[in-house]
């Protein structure tokens, strides 16, 4: 290991000791520098000295702290900023043992009372809780104590952190809206109900609280005597002496209980989950109490049982199963459970009940399952949400108290360990079964909280590399190998055992059954909202206009048994599109196009790899989706390409051109191929982009040598072939070989008035060629031509002279001309002229003498761009594509006439020479092209979404979800996937973060590189 990485602390003398001991880490180089973070700090030292070592030997407890570091980089950085909570801890002792309540308060009254004068009652809350959780993952990381002890420690936490909390704010809101009393002049409190995995005592490092809240009864509050009632619940409340509001705030009227107890309720939620400097103390989800976002914040003990009495779904049931009171009046929390046991646990339960739990719990168990994401392989690496993972454990359980409950009372509360030995001990499981359920159990919950340890967001296994191999050794594992394959072992034979009780294959087949009815029912909508469909409704109708052909109504049985046979593959494949619903709509489209639809339902039938392909690229282009269907005389050949391998033969598109289309003597019918050709590769190299095959790089490129090829072989099928004095150049992005889907070619195009004077034919050939690039006929369309990049721009003729365009750009060129030409790539033209013009250009754009005004000139042009496209954040938004394009022209402005070897016309080409000559270092480098390929890439997958250029992250949830869903679908049927896949939110973070980086490079290069050289 590099010693060099070690604090000073942990050097001279102690140095082979320590080296020894972080041997035993997964990667002690990792282990060194975060060592480094956390005792760097002086006010550790004296505490090193006396406590970490004896001499120059390390303590057990420096082992302790050494290895879960190297676990863990939360942990780190909890230390990192908060490096006094390890003063506390005396010896690895510390570790050995269970907190209980009464230590548990004991170290919060300690932070507490270390709070300073104008430090807030939450930041020792927070101290408090980074503490323990500190305590209890050292335990877990070193093997202290069995995974439900660690979680009930992590419950119980959480518990008195929400008491602390409760008291604390009843005190402030007593001072400002009066005294809650009963009769006999006691306090009225709030019971806090935890739900979920809180509720359960089986929290884990990043749980939210599932919480209720219930009050008993109706009143009003009393204002006299505030201060004293305060001290009074202060008295009896040991958490509410910290509270800092002594005075009460001046009210004229006292409130009803509900205004009270919201109130309440909200500086609760406030307090323990709003983020502050130190981070939140828990994040509070609300959504599980009656009626949801739309129910009232607070409820009383009668309206409570009266919504689950009357209203209650069976998902309420499910959820209240591992309900119990935490904090603020324990008492009236129980009261209310044993008032609803008659609603949550069935007195008599027949086949009728047993099916229908299932199906509604299946179903659910479903939703949970999508959640993991849309590819397979990533579902499987899901250890919360994916097939055989923690979800399926708690479901089977879950339905088994649920059923069982009222028969067995033993089964309605304790942790799932202790639920699942007592399913096993009354007979309802087997040995074989229970056995495996359990230590699969434990397994994932430990493995949870050691992927969490390292990212507080996460549920999905490390992809393969380093990360994974420390994941593994820090388990006990040889190797990552072994890991994987314990955790695939054990999630089969858990999710087995699901689908036996769940009856999943029934499930499947009934789909089949949808064509059986003639309406859909509730329950049929809420199965095909399972799959992911919006409007299930419309898939309903098509069904059956697919089932039936008016023009040959004897087909119609062979139709429906097809179709039926067909369809839970079919579900199954829309399920795992980008959009279900898109897919479904490409799916009829192309059936209603086919003349013989049987043939269709019987290739779906028979090779699934077509059933992904126009799934997946129907749902996510509607465009390619228009292409499927225009395509379809030619179905044979699309499910020969389905998985879209290889690439297109890019370097000899011409061979491929004559292999697909022989030979015509017409120039009109060649272009009429050429534009089916061009057609098919589109839509090919748009298919392997939307299914991960390619990534945006090579697929810009693969579009841009095909727009290359079409534009060469218009060329020579129209007079421009024939005129010796045309010069074609391509710009912007066709120029850079960098072309995106749905992009126009930039074009320039120029002649040499000497060998031909007559300036309109001139005109007319290029006309020509620009209609027939621009024609759109029943066999496609090439690609858009846009000239306006020319001299003068669209007021101009439409080909300028060589010498007349040199003359202008020499006279009057402009700035963000220069900028533009850096991009010039010659496609046509005799090499003399091409030349002659080339050189005339270059002796413009890298004139050095007036560089100083022109980086001013593109600084000001960029701030200009920004602010009148402000709402084109993708492109020209800080820290946008501008800002990496810009750069890496302007960079060819300013160094490109001394080192002609940087000049390129591709921005990540420029890059790489920019780097290789020391304009741009390794990590600005990295960050540069890295950040081109993730927003170009975005760009492209909202082309071709919306049919339309891109200009900015949707904002509306919907297509941002159904974007988020492309990007993930990429990434996962991607062969080399390693890419973490995005939510919505985390897409956003990422496209924000990323601009961030490229406009602080932006910036940074300007001043420190191009500016300072002059």
């Amino acid at each position: 290991m590099d010693t060099s990485l070690l604090p000073v602390s942990l050097s001279g003398a102690r140095i082979q000791s320590v080296q020894s001991v972080l041997e035993k880490t997964a990667n002690p180089d990792i282990t060194a520098v975060r060592l480094a973070r956390v005792f760097g700090h002086e006010e550790l030292q004296n505490w090193i000295d006396t406590v970490l070592f004896e001499g120059e030997d390390p303590t057990p407890l420096f082992e302790s702290l050494a290895l879960t570091l190297s676990q863990s980089e939360f942990l780190t950085s909890i230390l990192e900023r908060e490096p006094g909570l390890l003063v506390s801890f005396e010896s690895d002792r510390d570790f050995s043992f269970s907190s209980s309540a009464s230590i548990f308060q004991n170290q919060l009254h300690r932070h507490l009372q270390d709070l300073k004068p104008s430090e807030p009652f939450k930041i020792a809350l927070t101290r408090f809780k980074l503490h323990e959780v500190f305590r209890i993952a050292v335990r877990d990381i070193t093997n202290r104590a069995p995974i439900e002890v660690l979680c009930r420690e992590l419950s119980d936490l959480a518990d008195l952190v929400l008491q602390a909390a409760y008291e604390k704010v009843y005190a402030d809101t007593l001072m400002t809206h009066g005294t809650p009393r009963h009769p006999d002049g006691s306090f009225v409190e709030m019971a806090i109900l935890s739900l979920g995995k809180h509720g359960s005592h089986e929290l884990n490092f990043s749980s939210d609280l599932d919480l209720i809240l219930i009050t008993p009864g109706e009143g009003k509050t009393d204002l006299e005597n505030r201060l004293e009632a305060c001290e009074t619940w202060r008295e009896t409340h040991p958490y509410a002496r910290y509270s800092t509001n002594h005075e009460p705030t001046a009210r004229m009227r006292s409130v009803n209980f509900e205004t009270f107890f919201t109130e309440l309720g909200t500086r609760l939620i406030d307090l323990v989950s709003d983020p502050g400097h130190m981070g939140l103390l828990y994040r509070i989800d609300m959504r599980l109490r009656p009626e949801g976002v739309t129910g009232p914040l607070v409820r009383t003990f009668e309206s409570a049982l009266q919504y689950y009495q009357n209203w209650g779904q069976r998902w309420e049931r499910q959820a209240l199963i591992r309900a119990r009171p935490s904090a603020g009046c324990l008492e009236l929390g129980a009261a209310l459970l044993k008032e609803l046991e008659g609603f949550i646990y069935r007195k008599y339960v027949d086949p009728l009940e047993v099916d229908e739990t299932l199906r509604e719990m299946r179903d659910l168990r479903f939703r949970s399952i999508l959640m993991a994401g849309n590819d397979p392989k990533a579902r499987r690496r899901n250890v919360k949400n994916g097939p055989g993972g923690i979800r399926d454990v708690e479901f089977l359980v879950q339905a088994v108290q649920n059923l069982y409950g009222a028969q067995f009372p033993e089964l309605r509360q304790g942790t799932l360990f202790e639920v699942l030995r007592r399913i096993h001990q009354s007979g309802l499981m087997g040995e074989q079964e229970y056995t495996l359920l359990l230590k699969g159990y434990a397994f994932l919950r430990r493995l949870e909280h050691r992927v969490q340890m390292d990212d507080m967001q996460k549920y999905h296994l490390p992809p393969p590399g380093p990360n994974l191999e420390i994941l593994a050794r820090g388990m006990g594992y040889p190797d990552a190998a072994d890991l994987e394959s314990h955790y695939t072992q054990t999630t089969e034979a858990v999710h087995n055992i699901f689908r036996i009780v769940f009856r999943t294959e029934e499930n499947e087949e009934s789909v089949s059954k949808l064509l059986e009815q003639t309406e859909l029912t509730p329950s049929w909508r809420e199965i095909l909202a399972g799959y992911g469909f919006r409007e299930p409704e419309i898939l309903f109708k098509s069904l059956f206009k697919l089932a039936e052909d008016k023009e040959a109504p004897h087909l119609n049985s062979k139709l429906r048994r097809l179709l039926k046979g067909i369809l839970p593959r079919l579900l199954a494949g829309m399920r795992e599109a980008p959009s279900p619903d898109a897919a479904w709509k490409t799916f009829e489209r192309l059936s209603l196009a086919t003349p013989a639809r049987s043939t269709l339902f019987s290739l779906c039938e028979e090779n699934p790899q077509f059933i992904r392909a126009i799934t997946t690229i129907g749902s996510a282009s509607p465009s390619m989706a228009d292409q499927l269907v225009i395509n379809l005389h030619r179905v044979e050949e699309i499910l020969e390409q389905a998985t879209f391998e290889p690439s297109l033969p890019g370097t000899n598109l011409e061979q491929y051109f004559q292999e697909q289309y022989s030979q015509e003597k017409s120039g009109t019918e060649v272009l009429a191929k050429l534009r089916n050709f061009q057609t098919r590769c589109e839509l090919h190299t748009a298919g392997r982009f939307i299914m991960g095959l390619a990534d945006v790089t090579r697929s810009v490129h693969d579009l841009s040598l095909l727009a290359n090829f079409c534009l060469e072989k218009c060329i020579m099928n129209t007079g421009f072939g024939s005129a010796p004095e045309m010069v074609l150049l391509a710009l912007g992005k066709f120029g850079g070989m960098e072309l995106g889907f749905g992009s126009d070619l930039d074009l320039l195009i120029l002649y040499d008035d000497r060998q031909q004077a007559d300036s309109e034919a001139a005109q007319k050939t290029a006309s020509e060629l620009v209609v027939e690039m621009s024609r759109s006929t029943a066999d496609g369309k090439l690609f858009e031509i846009d000239m306006r990049l020319r001299p003068h721009g669209k007021s101009s003729p439409l080909v300028p002279t060589i010498e007349g365009a040199l003359d202008y750009y020499h006279r009057e060129g402009q700035t963000w001309e220069k900028l533009a030409m850096t991009r010039m790539r010659p496609v046509w033209g005799d090499p003399a002229l091409v030349q002659r013009f080339k050189s005339g250009l270059e002796e413009w754009i890298f004139d050095d003498e007036q560089i100083e005004g022109i980086l001013r000139e593109i600084r000001e042009m960029r701030a200009r761009i920004e602010k009148e496209k402000a709402e084109q954040t993708l492109k020209c938004g800080p820290g946008g594509l501008i800002d990496i394009e810009f750069l890496a022209q302007a960079a060819q402005i300013v160094w490109g006439k001394k080192n002609p070897d940087i000049r390129s016309q591709g921005t990540s080409d420029c890059l790489g020479r920019l780097q290789a000559h020391g304009i741009l270092d390794a990590c600005e480098f990295d960050t540069l092209c890295q950040s081109h390929a993730f927003l170009r890439e975005i760009e492209n997958r909202l082309s071709l979404l919306i049919r339309s250029a891109a200009k900015a992250i949707p904002k509306d949830p919907i297509l941002l979800e159904h974007l988020t869903r492309c990007m993930n679908t990429a990434r996962t049927q991607a062969s080399h996937h390693t890419a973490p896949l995005f939510s919505p939110e985390s897409l956003v973070r990422k496209e924000e973060e990323t601009r961030s980086l490229v406009r602080e490079i932006f910036e940074s290069v300007f001043v420190r590189k191009f500016e300072k050289k002059n």
